[in-house]
């Protein structure tokens, strides 16, 4: 099982819907479209310590398993994972993600999921 990290501070609902339906509308073919907006949250650490982090959010689903509430959603997407080359290079690589979060509290966990 991967590593659950938990969410101490994330996006509004207002921020997860623009994320989904607000993408950059580019009329210049030679620049890369995006899809969709960065989603900036605030991943506390095992060690407690508070980092931020970037997702793109490509899927949102109501929870509806026993005792959640209505403001619960889960989200899938892609989070930046930041790494170093052999060579000392900082390159960004992004991975999948799956996570719980409570739009009201703004609070949840976002667990990494294993690429096949």
């Amino acid at each position: 099982m991967a590593k659950r990290l938990s969410i101490v501070n994330g996006p509004s609902k207002w921020d997860i819907i623009l994320a989904l339906f607000d993408t950059t509308e580019d009329l210049d073919p030679s620049r890369v479209r995006q899809n969709g907006r960065l989603v900036i949250l605030e991943i506390a650490d095992e060690e407690g310590k508070n980092w931020k982090g970037e997702i793109h959010i490509d899927a949102v689903k109501k929870n509806q398993d026993f005792g959640f509430q209505d403001s619960d959603w889960k989200l899938e997407g892609h989070y930046v994972f930041p790494r170093l080359s052999p060579l000392g290079e900082k390159f960004i690589v992004w991975r999948p993600f799956i996570a719980l979060f409570n739009t009201q509290t703004r609070k949840g966990w976002l667990e990494p999921v294993k690429e096949s």
